[in-house]
C-alpha cells in the first residue's frame, strides 16, 4: 500500500534542498517507510544528496535508487523536468501502478513502457500523460498483464477427474499461481487435478493445497 503523507513529505523535503534538482525527481512511499526516488540527476553528487535528504526524512526506513544518470544540457535537462512530470502525475493518480511503469522523453516525445494490469489503465496512462505539460507526443508501449481464470483451471480438473470430483476444489488464483484447495478421494486424482490445472492457459505454477479423504 502506499504511503501518501510520508510521500509529500519527502518530496517537499526534496524541494527544499537548494543541492537536490527535484523537478528532475519523482518520489513514491510504500507503507513501512519504504521510498522510491525515480527520474534523473546529472552528477553522481546530486545522487548522494537526494538520497540523504530522502533518509533523513522523519518516518523514512529505506531508499530504493531508481534514478538514472543524465547527461549535462539544457535540453536533456528539459526532457528530465518531463520524465519526472509525467511519473509525478501517475503516482499522484491512485487507480496507476505507477511503480511498473516507466517514462522517457526525448524533445517532448515521451514513451511509457512497462505493464499495468488492465486495459483501462493502459488508456488512464495515457489520458494522464498527454495532459502534463511538456509532451507534444505520446508512445504508449505499456503491456496489459493478463491474468489466469479460476474457472478455466476448474473446468481443467474438471476434465482430468470428472465433474463430481472437481466439485469438492477451489481454484483461486494470485499474479498467475493458482492454488488448488478442497479434497480428492486419492493420491491420483489430486496428482491429475495439479496437472490438469498446469495446463490451464497463463498459469505459471500450481500451488497444492488439495486433502485426501478416503
Amino acid at each position: 500500500m502506499r504511503d501518501h503523507a510520508l510521500e509529500q513529505t519527502t518530496a517537499a523535503a526534496l524541494a527544499a534542498d537548494p543541492g537536490v534538482d527535484d523537478d528532475t525527481i519523482a518520489v513514491e512511499c510504500f507503507d513501512g517507510g519504504h521510498v522510491q526516488l525515480r527520474g534523473s540527476v546529472e552528477s553522481p553528487v546530486k545522487r548522494t544528496h537526494a538520497l540523504r535528504t530522502a533518509s533523513a526524512v522523519a518516518g523514512v526506513r529505506s531508499v530504493d535508487d531508481e534514478m538514472r544518470p543524465r547527461a549535462l544540457g539544457v535540453g536533456h535537462r528539459q526532457d528530465a523536468r518531463t520524465e519526472a512530470a509525467v511519473l509525478k502525475a501517475f503516482i499522484a493518480d491512485h487507480t496507476l501502478p505507477a511503480e511498473t511503469m516507466h517514462v522517457r522523453a526525448t524533445d517532448g516525445t515521451v514513451t511509457l513502457d512497462g505493464r499495468v494490469d488492465l486495459q483501462h489503465q493502459r488508456d488512464r496512462a495515457e489520458e494522464v500523460a498527454r495532459r502534463v505539460p511538456g509532451v507534444s507526443q505520446l508512445r504508449n508501449h505499456l503491456e496489459v498483464w493478463v491474468a489466469a481464470s479460476p474457472n478455466e483451471v476448474i473446468e481443467r480438473v474438471s476434465d482430468a477427474i470428472g465433474e463430481a470430483g472437481a466439485a469438492q476444489l477451489t481454484a483461486t488464483v494470485r499474479d498467475n499461481v493458482a492454488t488448488l484447495s478442497g479434497t480428492v478421494r486419492s493420491p491420483t486424482d489430486r496428482d491429475a487435478a495439479i496437472a490438469a490445472a498446469a495446463g490451464a492457459r497463463l498459469v505459471v505454477d500450481v500451488q497444492d493445497e488439495i486433502r485426501i479423504v478416503a
